[in-house]
């Protein structure tokens, strides 16, 4: 079944965040507002969450998902090494609306967030977002909230995923 909460994302309340949280690490998919457009995300430990979203966007599970942190102290979790010059540019755009490309640990075991050995990141501006990846204890992983190859939605209702299906899971 699927939930419909409106949720300021510049001031979400704790119980907010605690059903978001919950209904993540359920296995649930939810949309949200990004810097830029709306997304989609998922608990990036659950397979079956992740293949839930590959099935409502209609995406080739050769794309990779995006790695969303709320700060860069959570880098040393999934990448390699970060050069000076790397740093000073994260330091300059991040939190925004930028995902960087990184090398990502050889075992790391998000493999619908790396190809190439690689995985993308961003750190959001969004309240919502920042104190919901907090209250997570697994990764969350994300994409824009469209069919693949459609352009991303920048309304909340832009999107309408199946009503049968991966859907259902939204």
């Amino acid at each position: 079944m699927k939930s419909i909460i409106k949720i300021d994302p510049q001031k979400p309340l704790k119980e907010e965040i605690d059903f978001v949280s919950k209904e993540i690490k359920r296995g649930k998919i939810v949309l949200f507002p990004t810097d830029t457009v709306y997304g989609l995300c998922a608990n990036g430990q659950n397979q079956e969450a992740i293949q839930t979203i590959y099935q409502i966007k209609k995406r080739e599970q050769s794309q990779p998902l995006i790695l969303f942190l709320s700060e860069q102290g959570q880098l040393r979790k999934y990448v390699d090494s970060l050069f000076p010059w790397g740093r000073k540019l994260v330091n300059k755009l991040w939190p925004g609306a930028v995902t960087f490309l990184f090398k990502a640990k050889q075992d790391l075991q998000l493999t619908s967030a790396t190809k190439d050995g690689k995985i993308g990141i961003r750190i959001p501006t969004t309240p919502f977002l920042l104190r919901l990846i907090n209250a997570l204890d697994v990764p969350l992983l994300t994409t824009s909230a469209n069919f693949s190859g459609e352009p991303a939605p920048v309304q909340p209702f832009a999107f309408s995923p199946p009503a049968h299906g991966a859907g259902d899971n939204l």
